[in-house]
């Protein structure tokens, strides 16, 4: 009656990072995140996608951000965002110490710096992404 199941991408209101202890068998929340306005689609879901954890560090990303949080506190530590950035799915850092960044929406991967200075960009498709965007 009058109810109309909401579309995945625009389902969840925060992302939500949990640390599960096996051992003890207990799940404490720690990180409770909502994009920016001026990085959220309008009515898009914040979710994190895939990451890595690399040292101290863990390397995760919302559909349009990519982020760095310092473990085990899980404080933030970066935040980047681009116009590029659409559907973003995975970040992990480079050897460089720049991110490496996943914008499915727009079939293509982005090296960038911690100030959002892109490095390099390749087209997954065989060809560079602005032929076709």
């Amino acid at each position: 009656m009058g109810l109309k199941a909401r579309e995945e991408w625009a389902t969840f209101q925060r992302g939500v990072i949990l640390r599960v202890d096996l051992e003890r068998g207990s799940v404490e929340r720690c990180v409770e995140y909502i994009t920016p306005p001026d990085a959220c689609l309008k009515d898009s879901s914040i979710t994190f996608e895939g990451g890595v954890v690399q040292g101290d560090r863990l390397y995760t990303c919302t559909r349009t951000e990519a982020l760095v949080y310092q473990i085990p506190q899980l404080a933030l530590l970066e935040h980047v965002s681009l116009p590029c950035f659409n559907d973003v799915h995975h970040v992990r850092p480079s050897k460089d110490g720049n991110l490496i960044v996943t914008s499915t929406g727009l079939d293509m991967v982005v090296e960038t710096t911690f100030d959002g200075k892109i490095q390099r960009e390749w087209g997954v498709l065989g060809e560079s992404p602005w032929v076709r965007f």
